[in-house]
C-alpha cells in the first residue's frame, strides 16, 4: 500500500498540456508500481523521497527549464514517415527518455538530485508518448499541431444529426468510458483486473519499438481525425478502448524500463 501511495503522490503533479485526464495518469503510474521489482521499488523510493515536498513537475520549474530548454515541446514524440524516432535534439520526448534512462542505469555516477530529475523525466514522458495527440509524424501535416474536428455524439434519437466540435489534443479525455469523478486508484484497480497475467505481453519490446507502435496507431486514427472532419459516433466511441489500452501499455512499459535498469 505504501508503494502505491508513493507513486500516487508522485503522479498528482505530473500533468502536461496535452495529456490524459489526471486520474488516467495516476492510474498508469499506480499500475506501473505494482509491476516493478523490489529493488526498483526501493531505488525509486530512495530517490523520490517520502514526503514529495519538491515540485515533481520539474520540467516547468526554473531548474527544469535550465536543464532542458523549450520544455513545453519536450512532451511530443517526433517520428519519421516510417514511424522511427527522428532526431530533433533534446527537445523531444524520446531523446529525453533515453538521456534520463542513461542516468538511471548509471546512477552511481550521478548525484541524487540528478537521478531524481531523471526518474521524474522517465515517469512523466513515458506516459506522454502513449497519448496519440503527442505523436508528430513527418508525412502527416495535421499531426504537427492541434486541430478541431466534428463528431456525432449519438446515433439514435432526434439529436442523432447534431454535431459537436472537439479538439484533437483532448482525445485522451475520452478514456475508458468512465464517468467523471472516478479516482486514479479505482481506475488502476480496473486496469489491474484487465491486465491479469499479461504483463510480459504488454511490456514486450524496447523504447524504439514502443515509439513505432504508437506512431502506427496514431497514423491510423489521424486518417480519420483530420481538421474539420466529421467523425461518426461509432468511430469516436471506439477511441475509448484504444485509449484504455494505451494506458495499460504505458503502465507496463514504464515498469519494464525501471525493471531493466534496476536489477
Amino acid at each position: 500500500m505504501k508503494k502505491i501511495l508513493m507513486f500516487s503522490a508522485l503522479v498528482l503533479s505530473v500533468l502536461t498540456a496535452n495529456a490524459w485526464a489526471r486520474s488516467a495518469e495516476e492510474a498508469a503510474v499506480i499500475v506501473a508500481t505494482r509491476n516493478i521489482n523490489p529493488k526498483a521499488q526501493k531505488f525509486v523510493k530512495k530517490h523520490l523521497g517520502k514526503t514529495f515536498e519538491d515540485d515533481i513537475r520539474y520540467l516547468y520549474t526554473k531548474e527544469g527549464k535550465q536543464a532542458i530548454p523549450h520544455t513545453k515541446e519536450i512532451h511530443y514524440l517526433h517520428l519519421d514517415k516510417d514511424f522511427q524516432p527522428k532526431s530533433v535534439g533534446e527537445n523531444d520526448a524520446y531523446a529525453a527518455i533515453e538521456k534520463a534512462m542513461e542516468v538511471v542505469r548509471n546512477y552511481k555516477s550521478y548525484s541524487k538530485a540528478e537521478v531524481t530529475r531523471a526518474l521524474r523525466t522517465v515517469i512523466c514522458l513515458m506516459v506522454d508518448i502513449h497519448h496519440l495527440p503527442n505523436v508528430r509524424i513527418d508525412n502527416i501535416p495535421h499531426s504537427q499541431r492541434d486541430f478541431s474536428y466534428k463528431f456525432h455524439p449519438t446515433e439514435v434519437g432526434k439529436k442523432r444529426d447534431r454535431l459537436e466540435v472537439a479538439k484533437w489534443s483532448k482525445m485522451g479525455k475520452n478514456y475508458g468510458g468512465y464517468p467523471r469523478g472516478f479516482s486514479g486508484e479505482w481506475r488502476a484497480y480496473d486496469i489491474t483486473l484487465y491486465l491479469g497475467d499479461r504483463f510480459a505481453e504488454y511490456s514486450k519490446g524496447t523504447l524504439k519499438d514502443w515509439a513505432a507502435d504508437n506512431g502506427a496507431l496514431a497514423a491510423r486514427y489521424l486518417a480519420i481525425y483530420q481538421p474539420d472532419a466529421v467523425v461518426s459516433c461509432l468511430d469516436n466511441k471506439y477511441m475509448e478502448p484504444v485509449n484504455y489500452d494505451l494506458i495499460v501499455k504505458a503502465s507496463c512499459r514504464l515498469a519494464a524500463l525501471l525493471n531493466d535498469a534496476i536489477k
